[in-house]
């Protein structure tokens, strides 16, 4: 399995005090608790938004458990970081402050696949509109991405800041993202104004409303007159050549790691201990060994 986790870690909110005891005392906690997730859930890429700092210590700390991690190549000013097993290589494709591209290769996938982090603005200083032209720009340049690379194997994760109902997630010139791995799989592109667009999956639909107990990834208290209160923000994307290999079973938003509780009562991310976000993880099958038999 190749386990792949994300984590708004809401650090940059008092980035400006790095050197406060206050800061310190949460980047350390953060830390701790990236450590406990690659250990516990046997971690090979972890996505962190949100996560201003040098990711050599953290590195470093992983290293300590057995695991090997390498940080990325991704510009400083990007809103989304990666950390990789040193097993995996990576390529960065593109970026911009909102998101990177990377061609990640691995010696247990048959052939390499690109990886997209995001970060989009939150609805707290950008109008929706506003995210979704982001969310266009985006998607032309994993467009782009892909036809440099002749490849349409491509996962996107991150936090957008919109549900997974949100235009921008669902229209076909932003991220074309349905709840129906059927369709994705069946279709793969929805052609409109004879136009074709590449459809992905989002398996972050099953995590809205209360069924089962499932957990959502974000909690916002308004006044507003329209508020859903529990929000899934943080989400998984995946493309149809990538399916075959992706694990249904194995999504989870995360509030709980080697003991420690991510949350408060209510089941709210615990933002003044660690984030307001909690983490989201998921496993794609590895498929080497199974293309070295069909060639025989």
């Amino acid at each position: 399995m190749i386990n792949i986790f994300f984590w708004n870690t809401g650090l940059n909110y008092l980035n400006k005090n790095r050197d406060n005891e206050l800061f310190q005392k949460k980047y350390q906690l953060i830390n701790d608790i990236l450590v406990d997730a690659v250990g516990q859930y046997k971690i090979d890429i972890l996505i962190l938004a949100e996560y201003p700092l040098d990711l050599e210590p953290v590195c470093d700390k992983i290293s300590l458990t057995g695991k090997d991690f390498k940080a990325a190549h991704v510009p400083a000013d990007t809103r989304v970081k990666l950390l990789t097993d040193r097993k995996f290589t990576s390529e960065l494709i593109g970026d911009s402050r909102y998101f990177f591209i990377s061609r990640i290769d691995s010696p247990v996938m048959s052939s390499d696949f690109l990886l997209a982090g995001v970060h989009l603005s939150s609805q707290l200083h950008v109008s929706k509109t506003g995210i979704e032209t982001e969310a266009r720009q985006v998607m032309f340049d994993i467009r782009e991405a892909e036809r440099r690379g002749n490849t349409d194997r491509c996962m996107i994760i991150g936090d957008f800041n919109l549900s997974p109902f949100d235009n921008a997630l669902t229209n076909c010139d932003s991220f074309n993202a349905l709840p129906y791995a059927d369709i994705v799989l069946r279709k793969e592109k929805r052609r409109f104004y004879g136009k074709d667009y590449q459809m992905f999956y989002n398996p972050m639909w099953n995590f809205l409303g209360d069924y089962e107990g499932k957990q959502q990834t974000y909690f916002y208290d308004s006044s507003e007159p329209s508020n859903l209160y529990r929000y899934v923000f943080d989400q998984i994307l995946i493309s149809a050549p990538m399916l075959d290999l992706f694990v249904p079973s194995s999504v989870k938003v995360i509030s709980e790691i080697n003991g420690k509780t991510l949350i408060k009562n209510g089941n709210i991310p615990d933002k003044q201990k660690y984030s307001d976000h909690l983490p989201i993880m998921f496993s794609m099958r590895e498929d080497y060994d199974e293309q070295l038999v069909e060639n025989g």
